[in-house]
């Protein structure tokens, strides 16, 4: 019998609720068929639905979030240390060196983008 922890979702606790109508929506599965049955013409040519918000997320959605931060806070952090790079590197410099490593390299092409 395992044990349960912070990623595992609430017993007893309902997967979301429509932001629209309020509904309550037991699973996954219940929440993706309301936003499908919800589909209709938004006006501007294009398909709406019904959103949902999740309440008590699935153990491997709670992980995977816990994953995106990680990995997020690492590139960020790469980044802040690259930017004081720059006091004796040029840009190009440090692209070049990053060559090997493409999530670090995309997130210093994004920040030198955005200066």
């Amino acid at each position: 019998m395992s044990k349960s922890n912070r990623f595992d979702p609430e017993a007893g606790k309902d997967y979301g609720r429509c932001r629209d109508c309020d509904l309550t929506l037991e699973t996954r599965e219940d929440a993706e068929s309301h936003m499908h049955s919800s589909m209709q013409d938004d006006g501007r040519g294009g398909r709406a639905s019904h959103s949902v918000s999740v309440l008590n997320p699935p153990r491997q959605a709670r992980i995977d979030s816990e994953v995106r931060w990680a990995v997020s806070g690492a590139l960020d952090d790469a980044v802040a240390q690259l930017e004081r790079l720059l006091r004796d590197a040029s840009e190009d410099e440090i692209s070049s060196a990053l060559s090997g490593y493409p999530d670090f390299r995309d997130a210093w092409e994004g920040f030198c983008d955005e200066r």
